[in-house]
């Protein structure tokens, strides 16, 4: 037999380039929804929990510059700027707040317990939390959130959990 008379091989198919079809680009991009909608709470709860942790050293550090304040000058100051450490910004980026007990309509402002009793005795140091809103009641809604220094230093805490 001759070589032209031979007959030729069929051409082979081209070969199928890889690459994701229209599904399984859906079926990926759904599971990194189905991860990100379980991983992202997770996250955010944690950066919460390390603010309030933050609040809660930051309001122990005060406490103590407080009490080391009244040990040299036999008396509270009347404001944190007196401490001399400059502003004091919680993890919200509002100034925590400091009532001394002293001069006219100190008891209007001080927080308050359910039974509208004063929760410190000399001085309330707070900061008021997320929201940015407080009222001195910590029972009210906008109080809740609120991180308190309560029963003169003995608790440290959210205005819900007093």
């Amino acid at each position: 037999m001759s070589r032209a008379s031979s007959p030729r091989p069929a051409p082979s198919p081209p070969a199928r380039q890889r690459g994701l079809t229209l599904i399984e680009l859906l079926i990926i991009v759904a599971l990194i929804g189905v991860v990100s909608a379980i991983t992202v709470p997770f996250f955010v709860s944690a950066i919460e929990r390390m603010r309030l942790r933050r609040v809660a050293v930051d309001l122990l550090a005060i406490d103590v510059e407080l009490a080391d304040y009244r040990r040299i000058y036999e008396e509270l100051p009347d404001s944190l700027a007196q401490l001399g450490t400059g502003p004091r910004l919680d993890p919200w980026g509002r100034p925590y707040r400091y009532l001394i007990f002293r001069g006219p309509g100190w008891r209007a402002e001080a927080r308050k317990d359910r039974f509208l009793v004063p929760i410190n005795s000399e001085y309330d140091l707070y900061s008021v939390g997320p929201d940015g809103e407080t009222r001195p009641p910590l029972q009210h809604r906008l109080s809740q959130d609120d991180f308190i220094r309560a029963n003169d230093g003995a608790f440290y805490g959210l205005g819900r959990d007093f």
